[in-house]
């Protein structure tokens, strides 16, 4: 019986032996007076020590360094007071790496209750530590640019705050958006976009001095916080830096690329003493400075406040507007200039608002672009406008083309050429009655590859006009390159063409680049029989304009159509 009993202590003796050499976390056991009288494998594995190296010597020799005597303090007392020791530790390879580990350190006693071991399991947590650096850091910096993001920003502007409040000192907050940086990523692409954006998030952290932030709020914005300022000159000073060093050329791979940007500021306690506040006062301000002109910088001002609140009451209005039919169009004819016939319409968009009246286009559509209603405005526009067609083809009139404006924000929809084909079909008004027309300064705006798009829509069927030209910037290379039917000169350009030689030339000159590029041409703005006759000796094919009519709805402009088997 006792040999069978001591087998079976032996077999227990061998399996704790087993486990202990075994187990993948490190094993270190020492004597009562901190000498190292055992290790298992694991813990040559982890620290590089050997068996001989470390035995009967003094654990301190893992000691990195990090510990402080308070932190060693607290340990002591917790192993005297509760026998046991649990925590992170940062200790030291035997090749100086240092590393962090998760220990258990127990006390052994024998039964005078005498400390005789000390035993400490060791978990390398290095691994562990690395996911837990870099889950913090996508929470708190852009991946691209290695900036801030936007927590990590209202986190920096509350302790900036807090600190001016304290010295009674002033903080700015500059709101940067890089002017027509989409052209960027519809041309070259978003690898070139975000070389170029790493580009001017270097260039603009120059101009900050260390204490500041730069962070990137998302896409081409950036957020500039300078905290303990003096005076609001020392933001100007920096807002002025920061166009200067945007200035000169980047180089992203083989191409040369500009960027400009505008610049908002906003000045902690004067314009707002919270986060939210400051945010939103400075981005008022960037866009002020891109009406302005773009490549420049404006201050917060309070009337920017009452302007904001009267543009989001006329987004909320126009919303209704669409829901409750208060739009509507009106039609205006474009006219032969030869023979005098109506040959087409140009449809324009009206908003009748219940108390304030008609609303002018120019008032709402930029409204309308900004909060991305133009989209569902556009298709509306689109269907009610061979709705008409329609109805005026049924009651048995020759309907001629009728064209309608589109922006830059509805080229941006992936399904644009599939959604227009689909309205016209379904309606069922043969395509090439329906003429869509692209402004000028719009081109500027899409990109280049909305070329494609716009081939798609000419291969659809649609004729494709160029609106307003000669108050873009577009240059001819690129206009020989689009599907464009008929060009359209601006009325500022032949409003004075009675008396203005340089608007003479200036239309002779655009209708014989557009026939030479095949397109017909039509003036827009004839009021008098005077300009009507220089824009015939200019050969343009037809006018639009209040000699002939002014835009009517759609049941005075019946009148300029024929029924089917009258002679003209």
């Amino acid at each position: 019986r006792e040999i069978a009993q001591r087998r079976k202590a032996e077999q227990g003796l061998r399996l704790s032996a087993k486990v202990f050499e075994s187990n993948s976390e490190a094993i270190m056991i020492t004597d009562a007076e901190h000498r190292i009288v055992m290790i298992n494998r694991a813990f040559t594995d982890i620290t590089g020590y050997s068996e001989d190296e470390v035995l009967g010597e003094n654990p301190r020799l893992l000691n990195s360094g990090r510990q402080t005597p308070a932190f060693y303090q607290t340990f002591y007392q917790a192993l005297a007071q509760h026998d046991a020791w649990r925590g992170e530790l940062w200790n030291k390879r035997k090749n100086g790496e240092i590393f962090p580990e998760w220990v258990t350190i127990s006390v052994l006693r024998d039964e005078a209750h005498t400390i005789t071991h000390y035993v400490a399991v060791y978990l390398d947590i290095t691994e562990r530590k690395k996911e837990e650096e870099r889950i913090n850091f996508l929470a708190n910096y852009d991946v691209l640019t290695g900036l801030p993001n936007r927590a990590l920003l209202a986190d920096r502007l509350e302790q900036g705050m807090a600190l001016a409040q304290r010295h009674q000192a002033k903080l700015a907050v500059l709101f940067i958006d890089l002017d027509h940086f989409k052209n960027v990523n519809d041309s070259l692409g978003h690898d070139v976009g975000d070389a170029l954006l790493v580009q001017v998030a270097q260039r603009l952290k120059i101009c900050l001095r260390r204490s500041d932030t730069l962070a990137r709020q998302g896409g081409d914005e950036f957020v500039a916080v300078l905290g303990d300022l003096n005076s609001e000159d020392e933001a100007t000073f920096v807002a002025e830096k920061m166009l200067e060093s945007l200035c000169g050329e980047f180089v992203v791979g083989e191409y040369r690329l500009s960027v400009t940007p505008s610049i908002g500021v906003s000045i902690y306690p004067d314009d707002g003493v919270s986060t939210v506040q400051l945010l939103r006062n400075a981005d008022m301000a960037m866009y002020r400075a891109k009406d302005a002109g773009r490549n420049r910088f404006e201050y917060y001002e309070a009337s920017m406040n009452s302007k904001a609140l009267q543009r989001l009451q006329l987004e909320n209005d126009l919303r209704k507007a669409i829901t409750q039919q208060q739009l509507m169009l009106y039609y205006q004819p474009k006219v032969n200039v030869l023979s005098g016939a109506v040959v087409g319409m140009e449809a324009l968009l009206r908003w009748q608002h219940p108390q304030q009246g008609f609303i002018s286009p120019a008032q709402f559509i930029p409204v309308a672009e900004e909060s991305g209603l133009i989209n569902e405005i556009g298709d509306w526009v689109l269907r009610q406008a061979v709705l008409q067609q329609r109805l005026w083809l049924s009651l048995g009139y020759q309907i001629v083309p009728v064209a309608v404006n589109m922006s830059a924000r509805q080229f941006n929809q992936k399904d644009l050429v599939e959604k227009f084909v689909g309205i016209v079909r379904e309606i069922g008004v043969p395509m090439n009655f329906i003429q869509l027309e692209l402004t000028e300064s719009m081109l500027m705006d899409i990109g280049v590859n909305s070329l494609e798009m716009m081939n798609r829509l000419n291969e659809a069927g649609f004729d494709l006009s160029l609106d307003d030209f000669g108050t873009g910037y577009s240059s001819l290379s690129r206009l020989k390159m689009l599907p464009m039917k008929s060009l359209k000169i601006d009325q500022s350009f032949v409003r004075d063409i009675a008396t203005d030689e340089n608007d003479k030339i200036i239309v002779n000159a655009t209708a014989v680049l557009a026939h030479a590029m095949e397109m017909k041409v039509i003036a827009e703005g004839v009021e008098t029989q005077v300009q009507l006759d220089f824009i015939r000796d200019s050969q343009c094919e037809e006018y639009q304009g209040y000699l002939f009519s002014r835009p009517v709805s759609a049941e005075e402009a019946v009148k300029f159509l024929q029924l089917k088997g009258e002679l003209n």
